[in-house]
């Protein structure tokens, strides 16, 4: 008798002990599953800046600790896949089924099927700063491409930059030539008008 209980028991812990460390599911009011992925779940990084689905049904994921992609049932860094750097950022213009990743270091361009990159030797460049960090990549309804970065400091030597990428090539906004220290985003008027902040 005294066996058959220690079994029981073993078997309970152990049933505990695995639904502790498994993925954490929730149902919600109208029965819909909620899963939560952590780091031992195949979570790269829990410090995302923006997520984009593409139409294929990816996830974009991108932020300081880089780029990736999921697809329902793992997590793939970009980096390892097609050979380009980390991002910290990225667009998807849905129209032209086009993505857009910006780091300090790269720009690139993904249509679906490869990527295009671009480094300082191609005119992407921000002002040369310790710690720049890529704070939007968007697009406006010109079809122009918009790269805002900032740094910890605001004055007229630490700032951040802004760079516009139209027909492939990259002009630099920044304090010295702009009045503008660290671009953060921006928004479009009705009347085409960009507002920078």
């Amino acid at each position: 008798m005294k066996s058959s209980r220690i079994k029981i028991l073993i078997v309970i812990c152990g049933l505990l002990f695995s639904n502790g460390y498994s993925q954490n599911k929730y149902k919600t009011l109208n029965n819909s599953d909620i899963v939560e992925y952590r780091k031992k779940d195949g979570l790269p990084s829990n410090n995302f800046k923006n997520v984009v689905q593409t139409k294929d049904g990816y996830l974009w994921f991108s932020g300081p600790e880089g780029t990736f992609r999921f697809d329902g049932y793992d997590f793939a860094f970009i980096a390892e896949e097609y050979g380009i750097p980390e991002m910290q950022s990225i667009f998807y213009d849905a129209d032209n089924n086009m993505l857009y990743f910006a780091s300090p270091e790269r720009f690139a361009v993904f249509n679906g099927t490869e990527f295009k990159t671009f480094d300082h030797s191609d005119g992407y460049k921000l002002r040369k700063n310790q710690g720049q960090i890529i704070s939007f990549v968007k697009g406006d309804s010109k079809g122009r491409i918009w790269v805002g970065s900032y740094t910890p400091f605001t004055n007229k030597d630490f700032n951040g930059s802004l760079i516009l990428f139209n027909d492939e090539k990259f002009t630099l906004f920044d304090s010295l030539s702009f009045p503008l220290d660290n671009a953060k985003s921006f928004i479009e008027t009705p009347f085409g008008d960009l507002i920078f902040t």
